[in-house]
């Protein structure tokens, strides 16, 4: 029988766990939230709404490939990996992003091998 508790409560964790995981990278950068909403062309607010999923914003897969694009771009994150658990945990995989993405820059610099972090 389907669930829609638990396909909620699964939704919002992984919300969480992309956030944590966003703020984590951003912090190792050396940048904060309000750097990367501006890098996103938004106002701070706005992605923090879009984060939050508060005020009726949500993020949307251009938004997601965004975040992923600036991170990598900021060296935040190094591996495929990373990127991919990414988009995964915003229900997305490697195929969100087309050959030629993952061929040019800043996704063509991550490199393949796995993380343990």
């Amino acid at each position: 029988m389907f669930n829609l508790g638990t396909v909620t409560e699964k939704r919002e964790a992984n919300l969480e766990a992309f956030k944590a995981k966003v703020r984590n990278y951003c912090r190792l950068a050396g940048k904060t939230q309000q750097a990367l909403a501006y890098s996103l062309e938004y106002p701070h607010t706005f992605l923090s709404h879009k984060l939050n999923g508060s005020g009726n914003a949500c993020l949307t897969v251009a938004d997601v490939k965004g975040i992923v694009k600036i991170l990598a771009d900021w060296q935040a994150i190094n591996h495929k990996s990373e990127a991919i658990e990414l988009l995964q945990l915003r229900n997305l995989g490697c195929n969100a992003f087309s050959k030629e993405d993952w061929a040019t820059q800043p996704l063509s610099r991550l490199e393949a091998g796995e993380t343990y972090n």
